[in-house]
């Protein structure tokens, strides 16, 4: 039971996390649009799901907020409230109160406290008094569903918050692959937790209607969330808690209520077509109106209405067969079908929907079979008894029910004469189930086929659960019949048949037992306890051991940021080994020793000679290993990278807030726009890019964007745009925030690098624009005339420039005064692996960023000259600082330094040339290592604050590779250099 709360709460932060991020994003898109009523949907349905998934863990706090927020959309969604800024911000603020909740929830497993000024100020909005919670009548103790209330308690939980998900499904075709999947794993967790307290027939509603999901049936969607909702309900009565069918009842009704208004307006706009009534174009126009209003029949009979809903399908029967095309009476008879269309559409959009009266009913049906029976009447091989329509005593007589009348057209009435007519054919009634197997299915239509002549069918709700049922004729026997039913369906649960027995008696009626009301729904008795029935029939208890469904998918896992580092590690592992391979197979040392080897023995021997042939064979096979194996690693590596990689748009959710909020403070307007939000970046850089970007947001907005007033005086219009969008340009992510205000002054900031001696007046004045600009990144700089909240401290342009490189990244400014600024942030897709250089000093293995190296050379010690800033060499035509590596990280040395080449010192010594923008410094080192790619590891902090280092990652033998800095590592190299400098000019 503590492996399953743990799973519980750990799923419960992550879920609340996702709502939480949803619904700031909701709320700081702008209000109106053609997604309004989308947008209020999508806010009720998270402040629902975070209302029940606070209940489930008992958090009542989050509760109540969350309840008050979701009354508030509720006035809305129903019109007597709009969602504007004023509106916005109380739900603001409640959202800012859960996420405090959910932070405190998640770390001590206890519920917090909702600031009562809050709920006072969301329930003046939502015009209530306090959400309080759904309590049962205490007069009358619930029934006890299961043993154990604690589970019971998480159970009721969790439908309760898997409610909003579900309805996602009832338009699957509108899912994509990701949302078809959450509404899945929702549907199967809930399967599989009333399959462990035994609510099996429950389960089988949760998985016929993730079968409706896989076959993307919305029909079947919408019939087995109505089954839920039945469930649901009893659940909620028996437990004495709210399981949520309350707002799924009302979801649906608003789902019931679209439908039925889109199908009956098409229908009503075909009935009004005139060319409805002419023989010739009628039958095509006819077939859609017929599938138009079997769409408005089926949502009829799901709102309970089934005079109106039998009508309709007689109304859909007639058009279909086109029998009354051409006729006299036809256009006024369709003309008044066409008003009383119209009125149950209305009568069926009222709160609560009222169906049809009976006298209406009867005569327009009347008067429709009157009208296909006289356009049908000569048709039948002059049998004028063939067309006649079948009374209610006629179906009585003959075992059949009195309701069968609606579902039968004039050409099944004629095949229903022509069998009873022939005493060699027998009438059976068919019940089959076919919404959870295709393989039943698919046989069952065989069977139909080849067996049997189906005369009709009509849908029969039953158990929660949609069945189909045929009335068929056959001259074979009742157990022939059966027989080839148990070949299909051997267990008998989703395939039923009776013989119809002329005088009203049936004969093997396993389905009446099957109208039990609220058999799909769990049994409030556990099944150990339950009593024998031996009279109770087989649908009514559902077999432990029934095989599930497949799911739609493998399911979306949530898995630990740890557990994926852990695999990147063993990743790492394998690059290292297959860089190590590489390195063997290239290795010439055994082919020196060869030579060596004939040049003692004679380059004729034949032993030596196969064995030089050996070795070349046995080379290139490790070659051809080697790029293999490092074609597969990459893939692996790729592969595992997207696991790392999560929607650039979780970096942006934040940030429509957090500018309207600034922009709303200094009095300016401003429309805030994102794009690419899909472009997918690595997880481990949100957060690092997060307060770069959000510096750069208060710029523009302090700096960049001017009041309403000076941008019309300066023919721009009042509101201003700043805009953040994200592209990915082959394997690198460019991430862009600009604006259309003032741009950056470049006099201003010429002058502000002079006054702060960043650069001199003379030399000032020939730098180009490009680097004058460059100047903002200088800590400490800033323009700002004054200080403000946002800006003005020259705090900011420097931590984005260092932060987005120790990220791999760079920055570049687009600029023009009056026009506006971009800055456009280019960084790698992944911040995880990071080719780099392995060289050593020492012991110790020391990487260097790849895209700092400028080359790496060999020098000779009689190379190096003293100058006045310390030791360099002549490389390039250009004299080129050099230091040792160990110096600059303040590492243990040995040997003499700098070399004397006056002694004739001429050994070759390794030097990495160092690039620093356009500057560049000498390196030496004790070894070179070779290139690789390294998966960067999270360091300790105490080592995160050593100057110098930007992480740490492993080779395959074990040894840490200390990652370098490469800006850090610039400027320890000078330091190192003018210290020496400083060292030698006072020992002289």
């Amino acid at each position: 039971m503590s492996e399953l709360i743990e799973t519980l709460w750990r799923q419960f932060g992550v879920e609340a996390g996702e709502h939480l991020d949803a619904i700031e994003a909701l709320l700081a898109a702008p209000p109106g649009g053609t997604d309004g009523p989308q947008r209020i949907a999508a806010l009720f349905r998270a402040f629902h799901s975070l209302k029940g998934a606070a209940r489930a863990m008992d958090l009542f706090a989050m509760e109540a907020v969350a309840h008050r927020a979701e009354t508030i959309l509720g006035r809305i969604r129903a019109g007597s409230l709009e969602l504007t800024g004023a509106t916005a911000d109380p739900l603001l603020e409640a959202l800012d109160a859960l996420r405090g909740l959910v932070e405190q929830a998640t770390r001590d497993r206890r519920d917090g406290v909702a600031p009562d000024g809050l709920l006072a100020k969301l329930d003046a909005l939502g015009g209530g008094k306090g959400a309080g919670k759904a309590t049962a009548d205490p007069s009358k103790p619930p029934n006890r569903l299961h043993g154990n209330d604690k589970l019971l308690g998480l159970f009721v939980g969790l439908l309760h918050d898997g409610m909003a998900t579900l309805t996602r499904g009832l338009d699957p075709a509108a899912l994509d692959g990701e949302e078809l999947r959450a509404v899945d794993d929702t549907a199967e967790r809930l399967e599989i937790a009333c399959e462990r307290l035994d609510f099996l027939p429950f389960a089988d509603t949760l998985r016929g209607f993730r079968a409706a999901l896989a076959h993307r049936d919305a029909d079947a969607a919408l019939r087995a969330l109505q089954a839920v909702a039945v469930a649901s309900a009893r659940v909620g009565r028996l437990s004495g808690r709210d399981a949520g069918a309350a707002i799924l009842v009302t979801l649906l009704a608003d789902h019931n209520a679209q439908a039925l208004e889109s199908s009956a307006a098409r229908a009503l706009e075909l009935m009004a077509d005139p060319r409805l009534a002419e023989p010739a174009v009628g039958v095509a126009t006819g077939a859609e109106l017929a599938g138009a209003l079997d769409r408005v029949a089926a949502t009829l009979d799901i709102v309970t209405l089934p005079r109106a809903a039998a009508l309709v399908r007689v109304l859909a029967d007639v058009t279909r067969h086109a029998a009354p095309f051409g006729q006299a009476g036809w256009p006024g008879l369709l003309a008044d079908s066409r008003m009383v269309v119209e009125r149950l559409a209305a009568l069926a959009m009222l709160d609560p929907p009222e169906d049809l009266d009976d006298g209406t009913a009867a005569e327009l049906e009347r008067r429709l079979r009157a009208c296909v029976d006289g356009a049908s009447a000569g048709a039948r091989s002059g049998d004028a008894d063939a067309g006649r329509p079948f009374t209610a005593a006629e179906l009585t007589d003959l075992g059949l029910d009195a309701g069968l009348l609606r579902f039968l057209s004039p050409d099944s009435a004629a095949d229903l004469r022509a069998a009873v007519a022939d005493p060699a054919i027998g009438l059976c009634e068919v019940t089959a189930f076919l919404e959870t197997s295709a393989e039943v299915a698919s046989g069952f239509v065989a069977w139909l086929g080849s067996r049997v002549q189906a005369i009709t069918n009509w849908p029969e709700f039953i158990d929660g659960k949609t069945w189909l049922k045929l009335l068929v004729a056959s001259p074979l026997g009742l157990d022939e019949l059966r027989g080839g039913l148990s070949a299909i369906d051997p267990g008998g649960e989703l395939l039923r048949i009776r013989r119809c027995v002329p005088g009203g008696a049936v004969t093997d009626d396993p389905s009446a037992a099957m109208r039990e009301p609220d058999s799909a729904l769990p049994s409030p008795v556990p099944p150990q306890r339950r009593p024998a029935d031996p009279s109770a029939p087989p649908a009514a208890v559902a077999p432990a051991q029934r095989a599930r469904q497949p799911a739609v998918s493998a399911g979306v896992l949530r898995v630990p940021g740890e557990v994926v580092d852990r695999f990147m590690a063993r990743i790492d592992g394998m690059v290292l080994l297959s860089g190590d391979l590489n390195a063997a197979a290239r290795d010439t040392g055994l082919e020196q020793a060869f030579a060596a080897l004939a040049d003692r023995l004679g380059a004729g021997d034949p032993g030596l000679r196969a064995a030089q042939e050996a070795m070349e064979r046995h080379r290139r096979d490790l070659l051809d290993l080697d790029a293999r194996l490092s074609r597969s690693v990459d893939r692996l590596r790729e592969a595992a990278l997207d696991l790392r990689v999560v929607p650039v748009e979780t970096l942006f959710t934040p940030f429509p807030r957090m500018v309207r909020e600034l922009a709303r403070a200094q009095g300016k307007s401003v429309r805030f726009a994102t794009d690419g939000g899909d472009v997918r970046i690595d997880k481990s850089m949100v957060e690092t890019l997060h307060d770069p970007l959000m510096h750069m947001v208060r710029n523009a907005i302090d700096h960049g964007i001017e009041l309403p007033a000076e941008r019309e005086a300066a023919g721009k219009p009042p509101q201003a745009t700043l805009s953040l969008r994200a592209v990915q340009r082959n394997s690198r992510v460019v991430v862009e925030i600009a604006d259309d205000g003032r741009g950056i002054a470049t006099g201003a900031v010429r002058a502000k690098a002079v006054r702060n001696g960043l650069v001199g007046e003379e030399e000032s004045r020939a730098l180009p624009p490009e680097a004058i600009h460059d100047f903002i990144f200088a800590p400490g700089f800033s323009t700002a005339e004054a200080v403000t909240e946002t800006s003005g401290r020259g705090v900011g342009m420097d931590v984005v420039r260092t932060a987005i490189a120790r990220l791999g990244g760079s920055v570049a400014i687009r600029t023009a005064e009056g026009e506006g600024t971009a800055f456009a942030i280019d960084l790698p897709l992944s911040a995880a692996i990071l080719r780099a250089l392995l060289v050593e000093v020492g012991d110790q293995v020391l990487a260097i960023p790849d895209r700092f190296v400028e080359e790496v050379c060999g020098l000779a010690g009689a190379a190096f000259d003293r100058e006045i800033n310390g030791w360099a060499v002549r490389h390039r035509d250009r004299a080129l600082p050099v230091v040792r590596l160990a110096d600059a990280l303040d590492l243990p040395t040995g040997g003499a330094w700098p070399p004397d080449g006056a002694k004739g010192d001429e050994g070759q010594g390794m030097v990495v040339v160092l690039r620093h923008g356009d500057r560049c410094i000498g390196l030496a080192i004790d070894a070179l290592l070779r290139r690789g790619d390294l998966f960067v590891r999270e360091s300790h902090p105490g080592l995160a604050e050593v100057p110098g280092v930007g992480g740490v990652s492993l080779l395959n033998d074990g040894r840490i590779v200390i990652i370098l800095d490469g800006d850090a590592l610039y400027r320890l190299a000078t330091a190192a250099q003018a210290r020496r400098a400083e060292g030698a000019t006072g020992g002289s």
